[in-house]
């Protein structure tokens, strides 16, 4: 009997998924840093972009906001 260990594949919900995308685009910070902090591939927040239709349009605009 050869059975290979299971996945422990996690699993976004769309909100999620949307959130970080939001983020990452109006944060100004880079996709990989990001990433890091969601615990998430960099290649998966590309991809979720595409779910965001403003991503999309390219009607997110990235803002650096200075606080002082």
């Amino acid at each position: 009997m050869n059975e290979s260990p299971a996945l422990n594949r996690r699993k976004y919900g769309a909100t999620f998924k949307r959130e970080a995308v939001l983020n990452w685009l109006t944060s100004g910070k880079a996709a990989n840093a990001v990433a890091a902090e969601l615990g998430i591939t960099t290649s998966r927040l590309y991809a979720w972009r595409a779910l965001v239709p403003a991503a999309r349009r390219g009607s997110l605009v990235k803002c650096r906001c200075i606080i002082g």
